[in-house]
């Protein structure tokens, strides 16, 4: 019987914003090229109009069984819904046991990856 393809789940508010689509774009880009695949959980909008839209697109989060993944990537800062991104950790700490990245925010949990956005900005000064 063939072996299961490495799977990975991204966890991010609202996908179609710039950076987000280009974060997800890129690691798409690298996970296929390792032969993995990639589930994008997101929310509709990071910021909600009522409490009960925040309470139904927080859901996303919380629907899949992380033991369905070998990996988990949250993009914390794009998720806006206040302790949504905090719930998520937790609830992957206490049920996952496997690798877990948090992206552009601290975590006390998992590693945390910074994008380096300074650099892009000094090349555009200095060029123009």
């Amino acid at each position: 019987m063939a072996e299961r393809r490495k799977r990975i789940a991204i966890y991010v508010g609202q996908a179609d914003e710039s950076y987000q689509s280009r974060f997800i774009t890129g690691y798409l880009k690298t996970a296929f090229s390792q032969d993995t695949d990639v589930c994008v959980f997101s929310m509709y909008k990071k910021y909600q109009d009522t409490a009960e839209r925040e309470r139904g697109e927080a859901n996303i989060f919380f629907l899949p069984e992380p033991g369905m993944f070998d990996g988990a990537v949250i993009l914390s800062d794009t998720i806006q819904t206040a302790g949504v991104a905090q719930r998520l950790e937790e609830r992957l700490y206490k049920n996952f046991r496997k690798p877990v990245l948090i992206i552009e925010q601290d975590s006390k949990l998992f590693k945390s990856l910074f994008t380096d956005g300074y650099s892009a900005v000094v090349e555009l000064v200095s060029h123009l």
